[in-house]
């Protein structure tokens, strides 16, 4: 099956997703697997990528993790703070979130579990999906990163609590879950797909 591009399956999940009416709960990995014609794949690509040209083209600063040696760039008026650490937990607990913040109702939230025994992304999923993953989600697998890692890339939420878009990817030491609040009705999702699309670690 041909991996999709990033933005080309966050045009599909959010197309898919419009209609939920429940907050999600954590759940193992494993919602709706979104579809669509390659014609329409490739016209909300085409739409997708120039929003993110957009952005990219802004004011940004760069940030890097001291503890996961995660680093992006994000726009100048976010601030990037470590909101909590849990040293010496078990594997499938967050190790340390960290919180991307500005004006307006939305967050960006970095989690970070250690992957000690290098799983790769689905062999990580199996074993800790629950405490990653949200019920009701809809799922593809993408590629996501400046190293184009597979990506986990989900949407769930709903009329009774913000969407939530996120992707999560596995490197050898950690894995990161991106996850973008939705409460400022997409305002802020070019900026989300930014940092996405160009993370390093």
């Amino acid at each position: 099956m041909r991996m999709r591009t990033l933005v080309t399956a966050l045009a599909m999940l959010s197309a898919s997703s419009c209609d939920r009416d429940a907050p999600p709960s954590p759940l193992p990995a494993g919602g709706t697997v979104a579809s669509a014609s390659e014609s329409e794949s490739e016209s909300a690509e085409s739409a997708a990528s120039a929003s993110v040209r957009g952005a990219l083209s802004r004011c940004s600063r760069p940030y890097r993790d001291d503890l996961t040696g995660l680093a992006f760039d994000h726009p100048c008026d976010l601030d990037v703070a470590v909101e909590f650490e849990n040293p010496g937990s078990g594997r499938h607990v967050i190790k340390r979130r960290l919180l991307v913040t500005g004006q307006g109702e939305f967050e960006f939230v970095i989690d970070a579990w250690e992957n000690t025994d290098r799983d790769d992304l689905e062999a990580w999923l199996d074993r800790f999906g629950a405490y990653a993953t949200y019920e009701g989600s809809d799922a593809v697998f993408a590629h996501a990163g400046a190293r184009r890692l597979r990506a986990f890339l989900a949407t769930a939420g709903g009329e009774c609590a913000p969407l939530k878009h996120y992707a999560i990817v596995a490197t050898d030491s950690w894995v990161f879950r991106l996850m973008y609040v939705d409460g400022d009705e997409g305002a802020s999702r070019d900026a989300w797909l930014r940092i996405v699309e160009g993370f390093e670690w």
